[in-house]
């Protein structure tokens, strides 16, 4: 009976710590920048707001010269800040500043404007993260951390650390329970990407507020 009693309530407590863990929903993709490498200009879509100096004669989605653009509502939206510069001297090089983050340029980071798509997760249906894919398939992950938006994942760094010496993409973007998933695929020279070789898993741990990175294997190439 004792027995009995005792594998009841461990299995309570299992039931109830998975009903406290995260919820991440589907990836849902919510708007694009894009400079398609003219540095003069930015595109932008799906933003829910903006404010800039807008360049006459786009057609489409709105073309910026300088822009603030806000993706989602409220404390913990997330904005895009772009600004063509100036051309400096005979190079005509200018010093572009394209940033996603915070209200404020100082808590925000670098992205590559050529061509990045922004997509949403919701925690639980209510708190949101964003993640963002540039033209070369480098995913960041952010999100407010208090006061501040904070960098959860840089794909590029876990390149350097699993790949050091590999060409590697990331696709398939998918979210399951507590866990952000992305496939990764290793280049092999002139024949081109492996199909899926494995997984990196960002599972999120509540009580560290982080996500925990794991590599997974695909079962053709485990242990190799």
């Amino acid at each position: 009976m004792k027995k009995k009693i005792l594998g009841a309530l461990l299995g309570a407590l299992l039931v109830s710590g998975n009903c406290f863990a995260m919820t991440f929903s589907t990836p849902e993709k919510i708007g694009t920048v894009a400079n398609y490498g003219r540095p003069d200009e930015v595109r932008v879509a799906g933003a829910a707001a903006s404010d800039g100096e807008e360049v006459s004669g786009g057609k489409g989605e709105p073309v910026y010269r300088k822009v603030t653009a806000r993706f989602g509502e409220g404390d913990d939206a997330l904005y895009y800040h772009y600004d063509a510069g100036i051309e400096q001297g005979e190079t005509g090089k200018r010093q572009v500043t394209s940033l996603f983050g915070g209200q404020t340029k100082k808590n925000a980071f670098f992205v590559s404007p050529y061509h990045c798509w922004v997509y949403r997760l919701l925690a639980d249906g209510k708190k949101p993260f964003y993640v963002l894919q540039d033209a070369r398939r480098n995913y960041l992950i952010v999100g407010r951390k208090e006061d501040r938006f904070v960098k959860y994942i840089d794909t590029r760094a876990l390149t350097k650390k699993y790949f050091p010496r590999r060409h590697v993409i990331y696709k398939n973007l998918r979210a399951q329970g507590d866990t952000v998933i992305l496939e990764y695929h290793i280049e092999r020279g002139i024949q081109g990407y492996d199909d899926k070789v494995g997984e990196l898993r960002f599972q999120w741990d509540d009580e560290a507020e982080r996500f925990d990175v794991k590599r997974v294997n695909s079962d053709a190439r485990k242990g190799k």
